[in-house]
């Protein structure tokens, strides 16, 4: 089975692919070499893939980015994956795209008093990252509802390389 890891050169990105690898998994590798925001790019690097890992994004740690890198990178990338991915048909057996705990307002000043579940907060953000985080989703949704392309959201709340934290 062919997966495609978008930000393969990222943390996750790279321990993914790693795993899968390991796993007997032929991986092809969308990283800084290519354009999110490109839909040639794009759409060649999903060719022959059955599976989709859509971890590429621009994000806090990495910018400075403009209001106008953000979008091109997280909306119209995301864009650019879903109608490639769309496009693989039958053929696609998943896609799976790296969302965040940004998308919720999850420090109110009164505080939460229950866990907080995936749809216990709303989708707000002020920073241009959560908010187009929260978009991405928007997205997916239609692409799942509209165009049966079978994908799934992971919201990432922290994330710790080997080694980052000590015990």
């Amino acid at each position: 089975m062919r997966i495609l890891v978008t930000g393969i050169t990222g943390r996750v990105g790279a321990t993914v692919a790693r795993r899968f690898i390991d796993n007997g998994y032929d991986v092809r590798g969308f990283g800084r070499q290519g354009d999110l925001a490109n839909y040639g790019d794009v759409a060649r690097s999903v060719e022959g893939c059955e599976g989709i890992f859509h971890l590429g994004a621009a994000f806090q740690a990495g910018g400075p980015f403009t209001s106008e890198q953000y979008f091109d990178i997280n909306i119209k990338g995301v864009f650019n994956v879903l109608e490639a991915a769309q496009g693989l048909g039958a053929s696609l057996k998943h896609l799976i795209w790296a969302s965040t705990d940004a998308t919720m307002f999850k420090y109110p000043p009164e505080g939460i008093d229950k866990p907080v579940r995936e749809d216990s907060l709303p989708l707000v953000s002020a920073d241009w990252y959560g908010y187009f985080k929260v978009l991405g989703e928007h997205l997916i949704d239609r692409y799942v509802r509209a165009a049966y392309v079978p994908a799934t959201i992971f919201r990432f709340a922290n994330v710790w390389g080997a080694g980052e934290v000590l015990a």
